[in-house]
Formats: structure tokens, C-alpha cells, sequence
């Protein structure tokens, strides 16, 4: 059924500026930006972050690609043939937010 087709692909639609992960083989743990407004849909082996905290994506994206976080993703990664993430794995990954750079969030958000 077409309809029923098209309200599971809704899950996977994305507007622009969301962050994205892929989740398998060589580019496993890489970040990715969707471009300003743009209208495309990701697959299941992508993962695609929100920010619950309203601190901003270019800030979040920041957070992401610190060194402990790449490497703490990069050792989550299984697989001896190709590399996979699990997105509960990555759903548990922690990343620290303070309150006090408030400010700093804001000029980085996008």
C-alpha cells in the first residue's frame, strides 16, 4: 500500500541542517551536516541526532567532533569484516552540556 509506504518513509525525512552519522562500512562514525534547506530521507544505517537541549546543531556538531567523542564511537564500532554501529550504541552516547556557556551555544548555532 502506497500510503502505508509513504508514512514509514516520513520517519526517515530530513528538512536540512540535521546531523547525520553513518553507521557503517569505511566511513563509520563520520559526521555529516544535511545542507540548508534540503528535502532528502536517510537510510536505516544512517544515524541522525537531535538536539533535546536546544543548545544549537553547530554547536552539538562541535561537541561531536572532539577527539574523546570520534574515538569513543570508533571503539563502539563492531564487526571484523565491516564496521558497524549500533544506534543504541550511539543513542547512549553521553555528551556533556553546560549551562554556563550559554552564550557560546548561541553563537555557534546555525
Amino acid at each position: 500500500n502506497n500510503k502505508n509506504t509513504l508514512e514509514l518513509a516520513s520517519k526517515f525525512r530530513v528538512y536540512g541542517t540535521e546531523i547525520v552519522m553513518a553507521l557503517t562500512g569505511a566511513t563509520t562514525g563520520k559526521f555529516g551536516v544535511v545542507p540548508y534547506k534540503s528535502d532528502a530521507y536517510v537510510n536505516q544505517r544512517v544515524g541522525l541526532f537531535f538536539d533535546k537541549l536546544d543548545i544549537g546543531n553547530g554547536f552539538l556538531y562541535g561537541l561531536l567532533k572532539q577527539k574523546s567523542i570520534i574515538k569513543n564511537i570508533i571503539e563502539m564500532a563492531q564487526g571484523s569484516a565491516q564496521s558497524n554501529l549500533s544506534p543504541r550504541d550511539v543513542n547512549n552516547l553521553k555528551i556533556i552540556y553546560c549551562d554556563k556557556y550559554k552564550d557560546i551555544y548561541k553563537i555557534l548555532n546555525y
